[in-house]
């Protein structure tokens, strides 16, 4: 008991998981002894031993563990190790077919590196899916699965091929991503925080570019994604791998340097995806808020 006690104490204190744990831990009292509220009060009452008072050897050992405690406890354990950190208290289910959210235009400067990142659940089944889109034609700026190959994909207008990821398995499972371009024209493809691909002499995105318009869940030509979308972040500016993997589980509070665009999309209600940094995006007609939480 003191060991799933002091689990979930851990857990608690080192991932973003609101009362979680300690619901966990006030359910761990199933283990103990129906009548333990009593022997805990008559503990209590019982005077300590002095040091020369004689302490009784023959005390009767404690009951074992039953058979059932233990496999429950050993379920438990397996479960909490199995389940990546939980981030957000929801997500925005998309159809894969003409739901996505309108994000307003996009004015930052992207010239000197940027990073695109997301949590994302890919439907069984599901093909390619743009994560996100920022503009048209020769500026333009996508990341996105491809279902033919399991690769994920970042285009940069003026390249002429995208950067491509190793294959990946996402679809079923919640996988957070992530896509940065540096100052150099080093790009990185990151799942689950680590590296997944890299790619060197990609051309910088132009400054003093508008781009318009912008998508999650989808592309201006289809593409669309089918399963679920949280936690989506755009960067001007790219992030370290060690920012990468922190950013699974910590989340920012919005006023971070080079942090441009925010959206937890936890609001579970309305039509509108809030940004915490710069400017609200619209739910496109069908796409569904799921309480579900996303890991």
């Amino acid at each position: 008991l003191l060991a799933l006690l002091g689990f979930h104490a851990l857990t608690g204190a080192l991932f973003p998981l609101g009362m979680f744990p300690w619901l966990m831990s006030a359910a761990a009292l199933i283990f103990l002894p129906p009548d333990w509220p009593r022997q805990l009060a008559r503990a209590l009452r019982r005077p300590v031993p002095k040091a020369s008072q004689h302490v009784p050897r023959d005390m009767p050992p404690s009951p074992p563990l039953s058979r059932v405690g233990l496999l429950l406890l050993a379920l438990h354990f397996t479960i909490q190790l199995a389940l990546p950190p939980r981030t957000t208290a929801g997500a925005l289910g998309l159809d894969g077919v003409d739901d996505a959210i309108e994000l307003p235009a996009l004015d930052a400067d992207l010239s000197r590196g940027f990073t695109l990142e997301a949590w994302v659940y890919l439907d069984p089944g599901s093909g390619s899916a743009r994560i996100v889109e920022l503009g048209q034609g020769a500026d333009a700026i996508a990341l996105e699965r491809d279902g033919a190959t399991n690769r994920l994909k970042l285009w940069v207008g003026a390249a002429a091929e995208p950067v491509l990821s190793e294959p990946v398995a996402l679809s079923g499972r919640w996988a957070h991503v992530a896509a940065t371009l540096s100052a150099s024209g080093t790009a990185v493809m990151y799942v689950d925080g680590r590296s997944a691909g890299t790619r060197t002499g990609v051309p910088l995105p132009r400054a003093g570019v508008t781009r318009s318009p912008c998508y999650a869940g989808r592309g201006s030509s289809g593409g669309s994604l089918r399963g679920r979308l949280a936690d989506l972040r755009i960067w001007t500016l790219p992030r370290a791998a060690a920012e990468v993997a922190e950013g699974m589980t910590t989340a920012p509070s919005g006023s971070e340097p080079g942090l441009c665009r925010l959206y937890p999309l936890d609001e579970a209600a309305g039509s509108s995806a809030r940004d915490r940094a710069h400017k609200d995006g619209r739910l496109a007609p069908g796409a569904a808020w799921t309480a579900l939480p996303h890991r």
